[in-house]
């Protein structure tokens, strides 16, 4: 296996919105806390049901406590609302996608998700810091915040996807097989260890196989 090659250890993917928009109007619709938007039950509750489903597939080949279990299920599901959200404008007729994949490399493995929606790419230097003093009583930026921080998640900036709208790619670093046979997570990065490796220029391209 060269440093290019990998190995797709498991991998599968689930939709969200691409609904019918003749239906739309029979939505049951409940506001979002601290925005002026509202969201279609339709889509919170897919959301939730596969961040259950994505969530099973991980458990299958990683070791997670309560801890780790709880804190990736909240980025799962900080990304899925962001898809329908942020990326589809909480229009149930839009199409969204997430792409969840386990790989090795020669040297690493890693958990890749891959979120697909219809909106439009955007800088993510650009988002608003949620803890800064001035933003506390905006929602803006807190997904972001928790994926990096509670997830242990590296986020990559968003890019066209090639049918249209965009993708944002999300990993976390693996460590290799333990005893039992599942991947141990890499422990979480501390503020000072992100501002190091920002420094040293530590970039990773992560392989990710392509999606149909």
């Amino acid at each position: 296996m060269n440093s290019n090659s990998h190995r797709i250890v498991a991998e599968d993917e689930w939709t969200i919105g691409g609904l019918a928009p003749e239906l739309e109007a029979g939505f049951q619709r409940l506001p979002l806390e601290g925005r002026d938007v509202t969201m279609p039950v339709v889509l919170s509750e897919r959301a939730k049901e596969v961040r259950q489903d994505a969530m099973g597939l991980i458990g299958k080949h990683v070791n997670l406590d309560d801890e780790s279990s709880t804190a990736l299920g909240i980025s799962l599901q900080e990304l899925l609302m962001n898809i329908a959200l942020h990326g589809n404008g909480c229009k149930p007729y839009k199409w969204g996608r997430l792409v969840v994949c386990i790989l090795e490399t020669r040297d690493s493995a890693f958990l890749v998700l891959q979120a697909f929606d219809q909106g439009e790419t955007f800088d993510l230097e650009a988002v608003p810091d949620p803890t800064a003093a001035e933003n506390l009583e905006s929602v803006t930026g807190r997904g972001l915040m928790l994926m990096r921080r509670l997830g242990g998640f590296e986020i990559e900036p968003p890019v066209p996807a090639e049918e249209g709208g965009k993708v944002m790619k999300l990993f976390r670093r693996l460590k290799p097989n333990g005893n039992d046979g599942l991947f141990q997570l890499e422990p979480l990065k501390s503020d000072s260890d992100e501002a190091e490796a920002s420094v040293a220029g530590d970039a990773v391209a992560v392989p990710v196989a392509p999606v149909d």
